[in-house]
């Protein structure tokens, strides 16, 4: 019986053992060098791999223009490159990125494309270069120093401050007058009102 006890003692006693050299990463066996299995340290992910598993999943992606984005190896990281049409392809392409990558660390440097001009950002960018041309061609609200804006509902917006009451409506006028201008927004404004 007492030798039973010194034999499960000692078991456990090389059970702990074996566990602290496996944390520690050092194989281990049992008190007779049997009884236990020898258990390596862990692995290193392989970069390359990691690459080979994040463009495959890109590539397999209806969400993400996997043709837009490389996939790079720069020391122990994987660096994505590109450029997307979408802050969204972006942010798609990481998120797979970092759940194939087995583990390794992955760095983003995807580009956003600016949007193309709308026909009705054009229209709007042009409205606005009409209306200050016509206040810089008059020679009363040439020095005005009026910022331009238009809305998303083409209302032309007046900014700015002027020095009379009459000023404020030469700038109105010469802006309605202008080809396709609908409304007027003015924020001009007179010292002392």
């Amino acid at each position: 019986m007492k030798h039973r006890a010194i034999r499960q003692t000692a078991s456990l006693v090389a059970a702990i053992a074996a566990s602290v050299l496996v944390q520690a990463g050092a194989p281990a066996a049992g008190a007779d060098g049997e009884g236990l299995a020898i258990v390596p340290p862990a692995q290193k992910t392989d970069p390359a791999a990691a690459k080979e598993h994040i463009t495959r999943a890109l590539r397999d992606s209806g969400n993400v223009a996997a043709d837009a984005i490389s996939v790079n190896v720069h020391a122990d990281t994987v660096v994505l490159s590109g450029e997307v049409d979408s802050e969204a392809q972006a942010a798609r392409a990481l998120s797979l990125a970092q759940q194939h990558g087995d583990g390794v660390r992955v760095s983003s440097h995807i580009e956003v494309r600016p949007e193309a001009p709308t026909p009705a950002r054009t229209a709007a960018s042009t409205l606005v270069q009409d209306v200050e041309q016509a206040l810089e061609q008059d020679q009363r609200t040439a020095n005005l120093g009026v910022s331009v804006t238009v809305d998303d509902k083409q209302v032309v917006g007046l900014h700015g401050l002027v020095p009379s009451r009459e000023s404020r409506a030469a700038a109105e006028e010469i802006a309605a007058r202008v080809n396709g201008v609908q409304r007027i927004n003015s924020r001009l404004v007179v010292p002392g009102e």
